[in-house]
C-alpha cells in the first residue's frame, strides 16, 4: 500500500466520507482499472441506497488497488466536476507537517461540512438523473438475457409505414396508416374504418394525459384538424380545425401538459404551433433552430424531443417549456430514425437511408447515445411508442420489416 494513503488521506478520513460523490467518480474509476464492474454496480446501488455506505466502501477499496492507485484517484478527482477541491486538501495534507496537520483537519471538517450543505441539492439531482441509466447501464454490461426484443405481437395485417402514427389510447394499442386506424385488442388486430368519420389521412397519432388524438391531412398533404378520442362513442371526433396560416405539408404533432404541438413541416420550415385545449387557442413559440419535415417527436418531463426528419439530418434538438428555447443535443448516429420516450430516457429506433436494426438511448448527463440491444429487423419510416406496462413497440416501416411488430420490456 502506498504510504501516502496512511499519512494524507487516514488522518482526514472521516471529512472525506462526507462529501466524497461516488456516483460522479465512479465512471472515470472504472476507466482507469481502480475498480471493477462488480465493485462498480455495488457502488451504484449503495449511492442510491445508502450513500455513506457507498463513500466508506470507496475509500476502503481505493488503497488495496496498487501502488499507482494513490496517483490515479488524485487524478481522478481533478478531473472530476465538484471534486477538485477534496484533491487539493489531500495533496495539501502531503505538504503539511505533523505539528500543523490536527489544526489543518478541524478548519478541513469545518469547510468539508459547510460544502456539503451546498451540495446536497446538486447531488440529490444528480442522483435522480442518474439512477435510471445506472439500472439500464448495468443490465446491459451484464449481458441480462431479460433485456431483448420479442416478437410476441402477431403481425399487422397490412404493409405499413407508420411514421409518426402509433400510440397507446384507452390500453389499446392504436396503429394508423392511410385513412384507416388499426386497433390490437384480445390478442388480435382490428382495423376499423368506420373509427374515423371525415379523416382523409391520418399525419400523427398520438396519446396525452390519457387521451388520444390524431392529426388529419387533407388531399394537398397538408394538417387540418385535430381529432380526439372519446370513450363513449369509441370514436375520434373533431377537436378543432387548424387555422389556414399552421396548414403546413408534412407536419408532425404531439400533446403535453394540455398543449398540442404542431411541429415543422412546409418542405422548409422551422415553424412551431402551440394549441391550447382548455382555451381553444393557437399561438405560435418560438422557432427551431433547424428546418425540417417529416420529423420525429417524443416528450420528456417538459421537453420536446425534435429529431431527423427531410432537411436535416440526424440532428436532434429539445425545447425545454418552462425556458421556452431551443438547445441542440448531440446528432443520432442514423438518420429519420423514430425517437420515443422510454423508462424516462430519449431512445432513438431504426432510420438511415435504408434500414437499419440500430436502438440506441440519449443520456442526458453525459450528453452521449448509449447503444441498447438491436432489434431483430431494421426498420426506417416505422412506428414506436411506449406502453403503460413500460413496452417499447414498434411496428411496420419500409423495406424488410413492412408489416411486423417487435417489443422491448425491461
Amino acid at each position: 500500500m502506498d504510504q501516502r494513503w496512511k499519512t494524507c488521506v487516514h488522518p482526514i478520513l472521516s471529512a472525506l466520507v462526507e462529501i466524497l460523490i461516488p456516483l460522479s467518480l465512479i465512471d472515470r474509476l472504472l476507466e482507469v482499472e481502480l475498480i471493477t464492474i462488480p465493485e462498480y454496480e455495488r457502488l451504484s446501488l449503495d449511492s442510491i441506497d445508502d450513500e455513506k455506505r457507498s463513500r466508506q466502501l470507496l475509500v476502503s477499496i481505493l488503497p488495496r488497488k496498487g501502488p499507482e492507485s494513490f496517483d490515479k484517484f488524485l487524478n481522478v478527482l481533478k478531473e472530476t466536476k465538484g471534486q477538485k477541491h477534496v484533491a487539493k486538501k489531500i495533496l495539501g495534507e502531503e505538504e503539511k507537517n505533523e505539528g500543523k496537520r490536527e489544526k489543518e483537519i478541524r478548519v478541513l471538517k469545518r469547510e468539508l461540512k459547510l460544502e456539503k450543505q451546498k451540495k446536497e441539492e446538486k447531488e440529490n439531482e444528480l442522483k435522480k438523473e442518474k439512477v435510471t441509466n445506472i439500472g439500464l447501464r448495468t443490465k446491459f454490461s451484464m449481458g441480462s438475457p431479460s433485456l431483448k426484443w420479442e416478437t410476441n405481437i402477431p403481425n399487422m395485417p397490412i404493409d405499413c409505414r407508420p411514421f409518426g402514427n402509433v400510440a397507446e389510447i384507452n390500453g389499446m394499442l392504436h396503429v394508423g396508416w392511410g385513412n384507416r386506424m388499426f386497433q390490437f385488442k384480445k390478442g388480435a388486430w382490428e382495423g376499423e374504418e368506420h373509427h374515423l368519420p371525415g379523416i382523409k389521412r391520418i399525419g400523427s397519432v398520438f396519446e396525452s394525459e390519457g387521451k388520444g388524438y390524431v392529426m388529419d391531412m387533407n388531399e394537398e398533404n397538408r394538417c387540418s384538424s385535430i381529432y380526439e378520442w372519446k370513450s363513449e362513442t369509441r370514436n375520434f371526433e373533431l377537436l378543432t380545425k387548424i387555422p389556414d396560416k399552421y396548414q403546413l405539408e408534412a407536419r408532425s404533432a404531439i400533446g403535453h401538459n394540455g398543449n398540442i404541438y404542431l411541429v415543422g413541416g412546409g418542405w422548409e420550415s422551422n415553424q412551431v404551433d402551440c394549441f391550447d385545449i382548455n382555451k381553444g387557442e393557437w399561438e405560435p413559440i418560438k422557432k427551431m433552430k433547424n428546418k425540417r419535415w417529416d420529423c420525429s417527436l417524443a416528450v420528456i418531463d417538459d421537453k420536446m424531443f425534435v429529431g431527423g426528419g427531410d432537411g436535416a439530418g440526424n440532428s436532434v434538438e429539445c425545447f425545454s417549456m418552462e425556458k421556452q428555447d431551443w438547445i441542440d443535443i448531440k446528432p443520432t448516429t442514423k438518420e429519420l430514425c423514430e425517437l420515443s420516450s422510454w423508462n424516462g430516457k430519449l431512445v432513438a429506433t431504426g432510420g438511415g437511408w435504408g434500414y437499419s436494426n440500430c436502438v440506441e438511448m440519449y443520456d442526458e448527463l453525459s450528453g452521449d447515445w448509449l447503444p441498447l440491444p438491436s432489434m431483430n429487423q431494421g426498420r426506417w419510416f416505422h412506428g414506436a411508442c411506449t406502453t403503460k406496462d413500460n413496452q417499447l413497440i414498434v411496428v411496420g416501416g419500409a423495406w424488410g420489416a413492412v408489416n411486423s411488430v417487435e417489443c422491448l420490456k425491461m
